[in-house]
């Protein structure tokens, strides 16, 4: 699928569904700036899409594992698209994933091991991430991947902190985007001791990295994207990018809101707008 570019949403008063061979007519019918070179931009955004899911799934599935009770009582669950098993005596968790379509439209497959040390649900505690033969849609992910209780904060959320260095998804081109990344996970306490039906996770943080066309970037979340464990897909805030030295040098990643449950992203670099979707198969540049 190819993206849309428009002005604004003015330029859309009226949508209409209509086939996609169709559909090619109305390319680039809004784009406010034909002067600049946005395909630096649009490698930058697809590549922070990318990474930040990569990484910030397997956050998001530790939390999951020990917000269930029966990853405790029975030792293993099935979680998403991947397998869960906890051994007690290691005080590990084991991910395995078989290349099945998750949820949020991504393939996974391989290992990735979670070595918790100490109560990872007390500050100060824990883990360290090890990837075996990991991959999300084919793409190898490596990288050194920890994960810290910084405690409480003032809202009464247990804070989660992501460390990424070295961070390296390698796709099937051979080229590679390189991130380092300290995301935070805000989650209420009650999550691991009530077993409540639907909730949140917080997602807010920075990174830096360099896209697989050698573009150096920054992003940021500066207040909080939202996981809900009732859809797949993220919502709630924006990534802000920084490329220096582009014919525009900022934009956004917005995502849909708290009520809602899509996939749909929005780019926007400075008023040339954008529309994708999450799937790394409508990621094309």
């Amino acid at each position: 699928m190819t993206r849309l570019s428009f002005q604004s949403l003015m330029c859309m008063k009226t949508f209409l569904l209509i086939p996609a061979v169709l559909f090619v007519i109305l390319f680039n019918s809004c784009k406010k700036d034909h002067s600049s070179d946005l395909k630096p931009n649009l490698n930058v955004a697809d590549n922070i899409v990318i990474a930040e899911e990569a990484y910030n799934h397997i956050a998001l599935m530790t939390i999951r594992s020990l917000a269930d009770p029966l990853l405790k009582t029975q030792g293993h669950i099935s979680l998403d698209s991947g397998y869960v098993i906890y051994d007690s005596v290691e005080n590990k968790m084991y991910m395995y994933y078989f290349n099945k379509l998750s949820q949020d439209s991504i393939a996974r497959q391989g290992t990735v091991e979670v070595q918790m040390y100490g109560n990872i649900l007390l500050k100060g505690s824990y883990a360290g991430v090890r990837f075996t033969n990991y991959s999300c849609d084919m793409n190898i992910v490596t990288g050194n991947d920890s994960l810290v209780n910084a405690g409480t904060g003032p809202d009464g959320k247990m804070i989660f902190v992501n460390f990424i260095t070295e961070g390296v998804i390698t796709q099937l081109t051979n080229f590679s985007i390189l991130w380092q990344s300290s995301n935070r996970f805000k989650v209420d306490p009650s999550v691991f001791i009530n077993c409540p039906g639907n909730y949140f996770v917080l997602i807010s943080g920075d990174a830096t990295g360099t896209s697989t066309k050698g573009y150096a970037f920054t992003a940021a979340i500066s207040d909080s994207l939202i996981y809900k464990s009732e859809c797949p897909w993220l919502a709630g805030d924006k990534i802000n990018m920084g490329i220096p030295g582009m014919d525009i040098p900022t934009g956004q990643i917005r995502f849909n809101t708290v009520n809602s449950c899509s996939d749909d992203m929005e780019y926007d670099f400075e008023g040339n707008i954008y529309y994708t979707r999450m799937n790394i198969l409508y990621l094309k540049h």
